[in-house]
């Protein structure tokens, strides 16, 4: 398994390396790490204008910015190497999207992690609209590290706390019935490692509350049939998560806005993770499209791992 971590030295970036720490990988998992230099900061197309004391300047600038991106990695890789994990470094000039997804892809990384916000001192580079666009090109799952309530804090008073050992997680599945959803449900028997783990199952089915729609709508027997699939679909989830040692339980819900639903699950049950397919195919309904995926990324009180129904995250 491979996976591209993007950082930047900021607090979202921190997050993501110690939510890499704790999370559950198999032993042959290797690392690239990596930083993006925005060509914005010091690329310029008129820089043969310049002067000598300007074109000097620009030089010096570059070689700060290369050794900020050298330091950032270089702190990263101790960290991660106290949690028994090999890295390679990367560090790439460019576009921050452009350049985590044409990474992700020359390296044929299983996985991309990435905060969700960037704050750095080379430069902010891991706003929405990057991991918008990670999303939408990455040729593979990405796991997006929400850095709010993911760590505790330091008894000492010093600040967030690293830890080198995976712990339980509280995993929601988002699940339809689509393909990327029944591939989202096996990528959950590879993150177990406690026996303490447990995954909540939750799939939504969508309601019309126009005109009072939802009456007539819960009263057809298209509905109801669609229901019936739908309870079918979380006893599938269950045969397929019962081996692998998880705690788990499923819940079957009707409301008129699917990704708020499932957002609201996730505070609900104090969930550490979300797990949900990147496009939806659903027989029963088709709710996990790219806009429910995005707003639960943007609105989740946790991270989630948005899964590429084609992608082999974990070999067998």
């Amino acid at each position: 398994m491979k996976i591209l971590l993007a950082i930047d030295g900021s607090e979202s970036a921190d997050a993501a390396i110690r939510f890499l720490c704790k999370w559950p990988r198999p032993k042959d998992c290797k690392l690239i790490l990596m930083t993006v230099i925005n060509k914005d900061i010091f690329g310029n197309e008129k820089a043969l204008e310049f002067d000598d004391r300007q074109r000097q300047m620009l030089l010096e600038t570059e070689q700060a910015l290369r050794e900020d991106a050298e330091e950032i990695l270089a702190a990263a890789e101790t960290r991660i190497d106290a949690a028994g994990m090999t890295v390679e470094k990367v560090i790439t000039v460019g576009n921050p999207a452009f350049e985590i997804v044409q990474t992700a892809t020359k390296l044929s990384a299983n996985i991309v992690m990435m905060g969700t916000h960037g704050f750095g001192e080379i430069k902010r580079f891991l706003l929405g609209s990057v991991c918008d666009k990670v999303m939408l090109y990455a040729p593979c799952s990405v796991l997006i590290v929400r850095s709010a309530g993911t760590e505790p804090e330091n008894p000492a008073g010093t600040g967030p706390a690293t830890v080198h050992e995976p712990h339980p997680l509280k995993i929601l599945l988002a699940f339809d019935n689509s393909r990327s959803a029944h591939k989202a449900t096996r990528v959950c028997t590879k993150l177990s490692s406690t026996l303490h783990d447990e995954v909540v199952a939750l799939s939504v089915m969508p309601l019309m509350h126009m005109f009072r729609q939802d009456v007539r709508q819960q009263l057809s027997w298209v509905w109801q049939e669609r229901k019936k699939a739908a309870a079918k679909g979380l006893k599938w989830v269950e045969k397929i998560l019962n081996p692998a040692s998880l705690k788990v339980s499923t819940l079957l819900k009707e409301s008129s806005d699917v990704s708020q639903e499932i957002i609201d699950t996730a505070a609900a049950i104090n969930s550490d993770l979300i797990v949900i397919g990147n496009r939806g195919e659903s027989k029963v309904k088709k709710f996990l499209m790219g806009s429910v995926t995005r707003r639960v990324i943007h609105h989740a009180p946790c991270s989630v791992l948005a899964v590429r129904k084609s992608e082999k995250l974990i070999k067998s």
